[in-house]
């Protein structure tokens, strides 16, 4: 790599100076509150450039700091073995109107090894790698940055993704938004002055489908994996505008209309901006999806002008995965992400000292009151019993009459999901003492709960067959798990208690059949919690809580 002074490569910090004294930082919407700026994510697709939080003109670059601008690309990496688990930092990079990410190299480092790399997968953008969906390449150009025919750059930090499975709320916390947060931490970049960028549309593009999985399917379907395409987008916009306080881009592909032929050509330009993009946008749904040219010759060149180019973007969240890679050792993340939430959103979770002269919250027991039809995975089979017995027995506990002496009450809350905006949701996590929740995204909003809160987890129950049940010497006809406790025991804020031995029974899903001789495998059931003994974990929960505190 070319050694020499820093502000050669990267744009200088007088650049950077001269900037912000003519614009003012966040400026088009730090001036909302934060609910109103998550609320209206979906209303602004389209063109920014004229968005100066993060998009400076080419001209803007030249006229500060002709000197010190930098002639070429640069990079550092992080590699482990393969680029499923590789990290890049690259400075000054740009991106052509075909998605192509053009890296400007010395003609001595290109000559040499730099050109090994041209095409060739560097990292993904995509944290469960499945495929060569998500794979990050660079076409390396044997040249000096042409800042002549640059129009806009990012002087924000950048970091790319392709979305997996945000259909899924669980999925967008583990699969792309914490894993987000790791990258950044592994190259010190601050949240604060970092921009997310989505690579891939959701209703994507199926005639334009690069590679299918064996069944004939297009890979591009794992953005939602399955999921309501229509909340795909919503939730992964406003999501992860909670996690960003700057403008959310995407790149949006285009077809080519040609005015000589009257048709519309099977190719496409891509061009960076605000999301969502045409294609993913349901509030406006007649926004263009194409552009014209006069002529079809003029395809060729117009896509391999530059779009825009950045100063700073963070490549590689692939095998980041929270839930298929494990968590361990990574709490750290966990509460970062977290506390970039609450910040951004304003929220201030729930944190009394009982015992304290400060005034105190009452003392909520929160559980998931999934809804049967369509619902994901287990429910509790007798909540409605759980929900009396609770509200019946707990509060004769000792420590509960105590608190109770002192105008502390507890509350026992059943927890509809479906009937919460994102927002709201957050803000009721953030009060939540003790939480009871089945197996599923439902769990994971236990994030946003406070310090030394507790989760208590049912499981994940099978009806198994005769045969399992004699070579597993089971007592009953079914099998509880828990496959992804070791995510949530690896959230420092909570404590976690596996309700797994204090199933009683388990019960047939409502609305569905079940043979009993020959049960599938996918036969679930709904486990039934001991209300005697949930009651003792829900007593040690609050106590464990009540002494921390």
């Amino acid at each position: 790599m070319l050694r020499g002074n820093e502000s050669t490569y990267i744009l200088s910090n007088k650049f950077i100076h001269e900037i912000e004294k003519r614009v003012n930082t966040l400026e088009l919407i730090n001036n909302e509150h934060p609910d109103e700026r998550v609320n209206k994510v979906l209303e602004r697709g389209g063109k920014i450039f004229d968005n100066t939080d993060i998009f400076h003109s080419g001209d803007e670059i030249l006229k500060a700091s002709k000197e010190s601008l930098p002639k070429y690309s640069k990079f550092r990496f992080h590699q482990w073995h393969t680029p499923e688990q590789s990290t890049w930092l690259l400075n000054n990079v740009c991106l052509n109107k075909k998605g192509e990410f053009l890296f400007f190299t010395h003609p001595r480092l290109h000559s040499n090894w730099l050109k090994e790399l041209d095409g060739k997968p560097l990292g993904f953008t995509q944290t469960v790698v499945t495929s060569q969906r998500g794979a990050f390449t660079l076409r390396m150009i044997n040249s000096e940055i042409p800042y002549d025919k640059v129009k806009h750059w990012i002087t924000k930090n950048v970091v790319p993704m392709k979305r997996y499975a945000v259909g899924n709320v669980g999925h967008i916390f583990s699969d792309n938004l914490i894993p987000v947060i790791e990258i950044m931490q592994q190259f010190g970049l601050d949240p604060d002055e970092t921009v997310l960028m989505f690579l891939d549309e959701v209703f994507y593009r199926e005639e334009y489908c690069k590679e299918k999985t064996s069944e004939g399917k297009c890979w591009d379907f794992v953005s939602s994996y399955e999921y309501d395409k229509k909340k795909a987008v919503e939730w992964s916009l406003k999501w992860s505008q909670m996690l960003s306080r700057f403008p959310l881009l995407q790149l949006c592909s285009y077809e080519v209309y040609n005015h000589t032929t009257f048709s519309t050509e099977k190719k496409l330009v891509h061009r960076l901006e605000r999301a969502p993009c045409p294609l993913d946008d349901q509030i406006r749904p007649l926004r263009s999806k194409i552009l014209e040219f006069d002529q079809l010759e003029t395809y060729g060149s117009v896509v391999e002008e530059i779009d825009v180019c950045f100063k700073q973007i963070a490549v590689g969240v692939g095998g980041r995965s929270f839930i298929s890679s494990g968590s361990h050792q990574r709490d750290s993340i966990i509460s970062s992400f977290r506390k970039q939430i609450f910040k951004n959103m304003k929220i201030s979770p729930k944190n009394e000292i009982i015992g304290s002269n400060k005034k105190l919250n009452n003392i909520i027991v929160g559980l998931h009151d999934k809804p049967l039809a369509g619902r994901h995975g287990n429910v509790i089979g007798n909540l409605a019993e759980i929900v009396d017995y609770l509200r019946i027995h707990l509060p004769q506990q000792e420590f509960a009459r105590e608190l109770s002496a002192k105008g502390i009450n507890i509350e026992i809350l059943p927890v509809k999901l479906e009937k919460l905006t994102s927002l709201e949701q957050i803000k009721l996590f953030s009060q939540l003492d003790v939480y009871i929740s089945t197996v599923g995204s439902g769990s994971f909003y236990s994030l946003f709960m406070p310090e030394d809160s507790a989760l208590l987890y049912s499981p994940q129950c099978n009806y198994v067959s005769r045969r399992e049940i004699r070579r597993l010497r089971l007592a009953k006809g079914y099998l509880c798990s828990q496959p992804i406790i070791h995510y949530h025991s690896n959230m420092p804020h909570l404590n976690v208690f596996d309700l797994t031995p204090i199933v009683d029974d388990c019960a047939v899903r409502a609305g569905e059949e079940h043979n009993f001789l020959h049960p599938s495998t996918n036969d679930r059931c709904d486990p039934i919690i001991n209300p005697q003994s949930l009651l003792k974990e829900v007593i040690k929960a609050l106590e464990m809580r009540i002494l921390k505190r």
